[in-house]
């Protein structure tokens, strides 16, 4: 663990580089409906060869847990045209199909700086220099 803090120390001290601006994706936060848990491990075989079908189509996609560590719910990052193509692709997925999850948040991002994109999409401070 310390060692991980000691690389985000280095990585954060270093001028980020600048990167070209990535294509917006589509940010869905998905909560379990509590009476639907159950769904979960019903569907897990299906969501996972749904996922892994469709690898590409995914920038990052996990768990969220709560405080405990219990999963309450699912956060998915999609590479998709727009919101309707996402809410059509997720349409399909076996957690949405089978009812697991109460609520689904959809949001349009642009990813402008971070470790995810390599960078930031503007000139670094002290870069012409």
């Amino acid at each position: 663990m310390i060692g991980a803090l000691a690389a985000m120390t280095v990585l954060s001290a270093a001028t980020p580089p600048q990167v070209a601006r990535p294509q917006p994706v589509i940010v869905i936060r998905a909560i379990d409906d509590p009476a639907r848990v159950h769904v979960r491990d019903e569907q897990l075989a299906a969501h996972i060869a749904f996922v892994e079908t469709h690898f590409a189509r995914y920038a990052m996609a996990g768990p969220i847990l709560d405080e405990g560590g219990a999963m309450i719910g699912s956060l998915f990052i999609l590479h998709a045209a727009d919101e309707a193509d996402a809410r059509a692709f997720m349409a399909d997925e076996p957690y949405v199909v089978h009812g697991l999850y109460g609520s689904l948040e959809y949001q349009t991002v642009r990813p402008a700086a971070g470790s995810w994109i390599g960078g930031v999409i503007w000139p670094p401070a002290g870069a012409g220099d």
